[in-house]
């Protein structure tokens, strides 16, 4: 399964006009920090060697820890290494959980509408 990133749905103008609008209304450079994050964990689902995928992972972790990230992505580290293992074990198996997700997405609102009967 390829990760469709937010960056990658964008055409390249959007892309030089998002940039633009966060150096204009993020002057500390923390939602660019973020934004920057999030696109390079999502880059994490195309890796097919669990061995890269475990490198790359600790290199993301340790880049979060820099003194400027702001406290939300010093939590993503604490939560990216306490959840390395399963997340490199993803790519042993290449399996994902999404269809299981979605399945109990549509039995959860039936369970509320059935409550009481």
């Amino acid at each position: 399964m390829r990760s469709d990133s937010a960056r990658e749905r964008l055409i390249e103008h959007a892309v030089s006009e998002v940039r633009g609008l966060l150096r204009a209304a993020d002057p500390k450079g923390q939602v660019r920090l973020a934004w920057d994050a999030e696109e390079t964990q999502r880059r994490l689902d195309d890796i097919d060697s669990p061995q890269v995928a475990g490198t790359y992972l600790a290199e993301l972790a340790d880049n979060l820890t820099n003194s400027g990230c702001p406290p939300e992505l010093s939590k993503l580290d604490c939560t990216t290494r306490r959840w390395d293992t399963q997340i490199v074990n993803l790519h042993h198996g290449r399996v994902f959980n999404g269809p299981t997700e979605a399945v109990i997405n549509l039995i959860n609102p039936a369970k509320r509408v059935a409550y009481g009967f």
